[in-house]
């Protein structure tokens, strides 16, 4: 969840710039959805090999999701290995939200409004940090999906990642 685990994503962008020539490193657009896109913004934090990123559903604030969701409590304390009122700052390296300022890339942002699994708070709250210091869109569902793209958002994407 943002951890050791962001050494693997770093392994795959080095793997589509050595080995993949069709790849255009010059515009690489790092997405995930749900915990993917929570990696998406710690990655481009720290390799500035990403230019741009897509986050579906994603957890910005990792504080909030641990006192949301009982579920969640016990996937971050397994996977963090501790709580938040045990190392506080082990979460804030995590929480995108507490160092929005450092993503210096484009971001495009989808959340639903109903969606039981990230709050929408959590965009919310990430996107009025981002904006100040980004350029960020963000596309707002009113429906309870989660971590996925609505088929009238395909050519919204395809826009944006050819501006």
């Amino acid at each position: 969840f943002g951890g050791d685990d962001l050494h693997d994503v770093i392994k795959l962008i080095d793997l589509c710039e050595n080995h993949f020539s069709f790849i255009d490193m010059d515009d690489f657009c790092a997405a995930g959805a749900s915990r993917g896109g929570v990696m998406t913004y710690p990655v481009a934090r720290q390799d500035k090999r990403i230019k741009r990123i897509i986050a579906l559903s994603a957890e910005s604030d990792l504080f909030e999701a641990y006192e949301s969701r009982d579920d969640m409590k016990t996937v971050l304390k397994e996977t963090i290995g501790c709580t938040p009122d045990e190392n506080p700052e082990e979460y804030k390296k995590r929480s995108a939200v507490y160092w929005a300022d450092e993503i210096e890339v484009p971001v495009l942002m989808f959340h639903s409004r109903q969606d039981k699994r990230v709050s929408y708070k959590q965009a919310e709250d990430l996107y009025a940090k981002l904006k100040d210091s980004t350029d960020c869109t963000f596309i707002t569902y009113e429906d309870d999906s989660h971590a996925i793209v609505h088929d009238k958002d395909y050519s919204t994407i395809r826009n944006w990642l050819n501006q």
